[in-house]
């Protein structure tokens, strides 16, 4: 069995996938990430997605007509309204998906502050500087993971695994932190890291 990466940053999740794949309750995001909106993929028909603000219920973003069987989707006008919220210091709104009466998920969108994310950018940008692209994606991961924004830093790993496909490193620290978060990736994951490492 894998051994877990010890600085994943996320919450321990050991509930099952449901409908709504990202993002889900209890992992903290920002929102160029949050927007990436995740489902299980459908046969056919469509969705509707809605924003709203913790306590108020207010819409802050809603869309329909969504094609389900697609299974992701990013949308500027989310990530706006995202952003809009972290500024104004509500930094945890509710996203609604619904495909039915019987298909439906929500989840609360626990964003990163926008003070704390303009102190990770910049530290981003400054850490990052002249290294190469594999040295700048785990300088990356490791900010990421310092500030409990595990999703952020599996995407810096699965990045650098499209050009090394078989390291056992960063297999071994993508599936952990996959399986920590319950991200929909871990399967794959630690099917891979289990083959490179010969069990």
């Amino acid at each position: 069995m894998l051994e877990r990466y010890g600085r994943t940053g996320g919450r321990s999740r050991g509930s099952m996938l449901g409908f709504l794949l990202w993002p889900v309750t209890g992992i903290r995001t920002i929102p160029a990430t949050a927007s990436q909106l995740q489902w299980r993929k459908q046969s056919g028909g469509t969705l509707a997605a809605t924003l709203k603000e913790a306590g108020t219920a207010r819409v802050l973003w809603s869309r329909s007509g969504i094609d389900a069987t697609l299974g992701t989707l990013h949308d500027a006008d989310l990530e706006s309204a995202l952003r809009a919220q972290a500024e104004a210091g509500k930094p945890d709104p509710v996203l609604d998906v619904r495909a039915s009466d019987s298909v439906n998920a929500s989840a609360t969108v626990s964003l990163l502050d926008r003070a704390a994310e303009r102190t990770l950018q910049q530290a981003l940008a400054s850490a990052a500087a002249d290294l190469p692209d594999d040295a700048r994606r785990l300088v990356r991961a490791d900010l990421f993971l310092e500030r409990s924004l595990p999703r952020e830093a599996l995407d810096e790993y699965v990045a650098m695994l499209a050009r090394a496909p078989e390291s056992t490193l960063l297999l071994t620290k993508a599936s952990s932190l996959a399986v920590e978060i319950s991200d929909p990736r871990a399967a794959d994951l630690v099917r891979r890291a289990r083959a490179a490492g010969g069990s």
